[in-house]
């Protein structure tokens, strides 16, 4: 597995199914109900009563078991096909409100989580789809990615922030995960024979785009934490 799912994660599942119970009896509102699914990554379509699910995957790993899993859930719920999308996850559509819980869980059993896929939380961190093969890679921050995953989505303030907050990392100056283009962007760089990464923050692409401003020309690996932490 490329990332660990929090310990707390199948309790919380357990409380959305209780908010989703409450909505369905009348008791819970549409807008309450909302903010608790939304940073579950579960999202309502247009067609009324029906949700898209997006998982996590970080950098777009996963494992050929976990894809089976995908592509099995997708079938059962009679989604019509699986979305990659432009933050390398996977999101399965067309799932009635009842049945969100229980995809959740098949996911969760797999390794897989959508906690994070939406909201105003740590969302998916990007990769060079070419990390660890590309010939001018300075070297492959795919551990990183995971590691950092792995430690920050299990902080409860990651799911409580003031804003969406989405950061990659490139595994050259070529940029091929467009670092420069989230709030928080890792290059990856050899200064004086170590490695570490040359950051950027604040980049975007909405309504204001903006090129990240650089932060730190270099920085250790092992402080990559404390560094995200900071921002």
């Amino acid at each position: 597995m490329f990332y660990k799912i929090p310990d707390n994660f199948l309790s919380e599942l357990d409380e959305l199914e209780g908010f989703i119970t409450a909505f369905q009896q009348g008791t819970l509102d549409e807008a309450a109900l909302k903010a608790r699914r939304v940073p579950f990554g579960c999202y309502e379509q247009r067609e009324e009563g029906t949700y898209m699910l997006r998982i996590r995957t970080p950098g777009g790993a996963v494992t050929p078991q976990q894809l089976r899993t995908i592509a099995r859930i997708s079938k059962e719920q009679n989604g019509p096909f699986v979305h990659v999308t432009t933050r390398q996850e996977f999101q399965l559509h067309d799932i009635k409100l009842e049945n969100v819980v229980g995809v959740m869980r098949q996911l969760a059993a797999a390794g897989l989580s959508t906690r994070g896929g939406g909201g105003n939380t740590v969302r998916n961190i990007l990769l060079s789809a070419d990390a660890g093969i590309a010939p001018d890679e300075v070297f492959d921050p795919g551990p990183y990615v995971f590691s950092l995953t792995s430690r920050l989505i299990a902080q409860g303030d990651s799911w409580v922030l003031p804003r969406k907050f989405k950061i990659s990392f490139s595994n050259s100056d070529t940029d091929t995960a467009h670092a420069k283009f989230n709030d928080l962007g890792f290059i990856a760089s050899v200064k004086d024979g170590k490695k570490g990464f040359r950051v950027y923050v604040a980049g975007g692409l909405g309504a204001k785009s903006e090129q990240g401003h650089l932060f730190h020309d270099f920085i250790p690996l092992e402080d990559v934490y404390q560094t995200t932490e900071a921002v």
